[in-house]
């Protein structure tokens, strides 16, 4: 058994030395893990906030297109009224035109029947100074 021992202190020396050099490896892993955790969580924090930069220059264009939007907006209204009023002038113009048109139908129409009264009087002058009628 003496026998036996003496064979197996060797490989027992050498798992121990194995077992601590795994655990001095796992150690450095360990650490090496940690790090990489830190430098990924950095790294992470950094993305976020220069997404979160990006995100407040977004929306702060985005309030500036809605602004323009609303001044456009603003500027349109303005021109619907302004047409508005340019379409209630035309109609006024337009009604002041109608009534102008029929009052110078009416004087043309005037006009003409006088000139016909007129000729025909000026026709039983005619007729009478040339002795047609008898």
């Amino acid at each position: 058994m003496e026998g036996d021992a003496m064979r197996l202190e060797p490989r027992v020396a050498v798992l121990e030395a194995n077992v601590g050099s795994i655990k001095e490896s796992v150690g450095k892993l360990e650490v090496d893990v940690r790090d990489m955790r830190k430098s990924m969580d950095q790294r992470f924090e950094s993305l976020l906030e220069m997404l979160e930069r990006k995100f407040e220059s977004v929306d702060r264009k985005f309030e500036l297109v809605d602004r323009k939007f609303e001044s456009l907006d603003r500027k349109f209204e303005s021109l619907d009224r302004k047409f508005e009023s340019l379409d209630r002038k035309f109609d006024s113009m337009q009604q002041e035109l109608r009534g102008l048109l029929r009052f110078l139908v009416g004087v043309v129409i005037s006009f003409f029947t006088t000139l016909i009264a007129f000729g025909a009087a000026i026709l039983g002058v005619l007729a009478k100074g040339l002795h047609w009628l008898t």
